[in-house]
């Protein structure tokens, strides 16, 4: 069987695996392996399948270039979201009705002569071509070099360093979640692995996380999805997946973020109305990280990252776009100093400086 990491001339970004749909042309971008989201719970299964984040990467050395797309419906909204962007700089954005293919014709900007070369970069070399696919099921089907030479990215035009966010619904978001921006800020590559509404901490994931994926840091958000899970299992699941991802990768910062702030979280809600589980929760995470008390385990408080309530949405749980912007921007700077001091990222640089 021919391999599609191999057969276009690409690079895929945050794809955990290729799914071939009967005789339907093209590969579709699961963020999972087939063998870890079959062991999940049974909406996991489904929502791995969501290619938010996961990226097609190539350098064409003509100036015009067309790639071909297809989508199933997602589960919010009638029509797939893909956005391009030329290096760290967004292209153009395209809406893929489910069930059709979509030519997705690109051409090279004319301005990036303008500014010095240094402000073309961040993360992402400003040559290279990034097709980058919203929340819902995407299909890459080719791509097309109008007669000019297609080559993957070379690794010197891509970030140098690795994030992998896992989490609930909140962390799979959409393109405009507070991974991504977090990410652009910090001018790093993220692997968005949320799991909406189905982030359960299985034995599965948390062994694929620790020893199955590459990243240099990682985020992990946990507990809002287990609310209806007993404390100690709670306790279990969550435990097991820390102590891999520390274990397994010394040296390599892993942040463990409490609950976000929600209509029903302590200091928040009327003592009758806050969730007991929360509070439970939140307490065996602190516990953890005192007890594995390794100095690559780092707790961030979700009240640092969430600070302002008004940015959620009427639900009271799910970030609001300007929710997650805010979340994203405050983000970043609980990681930096870690990661500047592991010298994964540098120190902001600011137009005109």
């Amino acid at each position: 069987m021919s391999n599609p990491a191999t057969d276009y001339p690409v690079s895929f970004h945050g794809v955990g695996d290729f799914e071939r749909l009967g005789d339907i042309p093209g590969v579709l971008l699961s963020r999972y392996p087939r063998h870890v989201r079959e062991a999940l719970n049974r909406r996991a299964r489904h929502v791995a399948l969501e290619g938010v984040g996961c990226e097609v990467r190539f350098v064409s050395d003509h100036s015009d270039v067309r790639v071909f797309v297809a989508a199933q419906k997602p589960e919010f909204g009638e029509e797939l979201e893909i956005r391009v962007f030329r290096g760290d700089f967004e292209h153009s954005i395209h809406h893929v009705p489910p069930g059709q293919s979509m030519v997705l014709p690109l051409d090279a900007p004319d301005t990036f002569g303008a500014p010095d070369p240094r402000w073309l970069r961040q993360g992402f070399a400003p040559n290279v071509w990034r097709v980058q696919f919203g929340r819902g099921p995407g299909l890459f089907l080719g791509v097309d070099g109008l007669g000019g030479t297609v080559r993957p990215p070379l690794p010197d035009e891509l970030p140098g360093t690795r994030w992998l966010a896992y989490g609930s619904s909140i962390t799979n978001s959409h393109l405009d979640g507070y991974p991504h921006v977090a990410a652009r800020r910090l001018g790093v590559d993220v692997a968005n692995k949320g799991l909406s509404g189905a982030c359960h901490c299985e034995p599965e994931v948390a062994d694929w996380l620790a020893t199955g994926c590459d990243w240099d840091f990682m985020t992990l958000e946990l507990g809002v999805n287990m609310r209806g899970m007993a404390s100690d299992e709670f306790a279990q699941r969550a435990g097991y997946l820390v102590r891999q991802v520390v274990g397994k990768n010394p040296g390599k910062p892993v942040f463990l973020l409490t609950i976000f702030p929600n209509c029903v979280s302590q200091g928040i809600a009327p003592a009758e109305r806050v969730n007991a589980s929360e509070v439970a929760f939140n307490e065996i995470l602190r516990g953890l990280v005192a007890e594995i008390d390794s100095p690559d385990l780092h707790l961030i408080e979700g009240d640092r990252i969430m600070d302002q309530f008004a940015g959620l949405r009427v639900d009271l749980l799910h970030p609001s776009p300007y929710g997650h912007g805010v979340m994203g921007l405050n983000l970043a700077e609980c990681l930096r100093p870690v990661l500047v001091g592991k010298g994964l990222v540098g120190e902001v640089v600011r137009p005109g400086s």
